[in-house]
């Protein structure tokens, strides 16, 4: 079953989600009432991550980043493509933990957490702040190469040449995000509960729309965008390049 969860700011009180559901308050998270859609044996819940939580210590995430490594290759393994198994993680979950943890959620059955969306409602005042909260010290343990031969040496590069979407995509689209599930996850209906979660935040947060970018041969996932409500807005003009998909909220 799929236990909803919202920010919490005291204990002991109840409130109604947007849906209009009754939330009991923890001492750091809400869960509400099972929802209508049935997963299967395994209890999956919607938990958000605070800068208290253990999943997020000293800018870190471990579960963030072994599931980056995990589902690094258009959805596959990739482990065996990186001889520091961080590099991904550096690049593509620490800094939304550290800098956006009230927009990162994960997905947790009972074997543990096994995926999730990350991504902050502004996409250039996360830039900045990665500019000046994450990357330094990054870019102080791995130096910039000269060439992006291999995925590790493209992670280096990236660590002090950041991607940034363009300011045509940006200016209608403020968002972005980043959603992993392991394979034992998927099919089940919890990427869409996790963007349903996600969205709720940003909004609130005051987007009002959101991007990404999807490896074009990560077919199974540029489906499940589309399937969603992400439209196409760029192709990549080379092979096995990158999508650009964006939604309006």
């Amino acid at each position: 079953m799929a236990i909803a969860c919202v920010p919490v700011r005291s204990a002991n009180r109840h409130a109604e989600n947007r849906s209009g559901e009754r939330i009991k308050r923890t001492t750091s998270l809400y869960y509400g009432r099972p929802q209508p859609r049935d997963y299967g044996r395994r209890a999956i819940r919607a938990r958000l991550l605070h800068g208290t939580n253990p999943w997020v210590s000293s800018g870190r995430s471990r579960g963030l980043y072994r599931i980056c490594l995990a589902t690094g290759d258009a959805g596959a393994d990739a482990a065996h493509l990186y001889r520091d198994p961080k590099l991904l993680g550096h690049v593509y979950a620490g800094g939304y933990a550290t800098i956006s943890p009230e927009t990162v959620f994960v997905a947790e059955d009972n074997e543990g957490v096994a995926g999730y969306i990350l991504g902050p409602a502004d996409t250039r005042a996360f830039e900045a702040q990665m500019e000046t909260r994450w990357w330094p010290v990054l870019r102080a343990q791995h130096p910039d190469v000269d060439g992006t031969s291999s995925l590790e040496e493209r992670m280096r590069y990236l660590i002090h040449h950041p991607a940034h979407a363009p300011d045509r995509i940006v200016d209608r689209y403020t968002a972005h995000l980043h959603i992993n599930l392991l394979p034992r996850l998927r099919g089940q209906g919890i990427g869409q509960a996790l963007v349903d979660r996600w969205r709720d935040a940003i909004a609130a947060l005051g987007a009002t729309g959101a991007h990404l970018t999807v490896g074009e041969r990560n077919t199974r996932a540029v489906r499940f965008y589309q399937a969603y409500g992400f439209r196409e807005l760029e192709r990549p003009s080379v092979p096995r390049g990158a999508i650009v998909l964006g939604m309006k909220l």
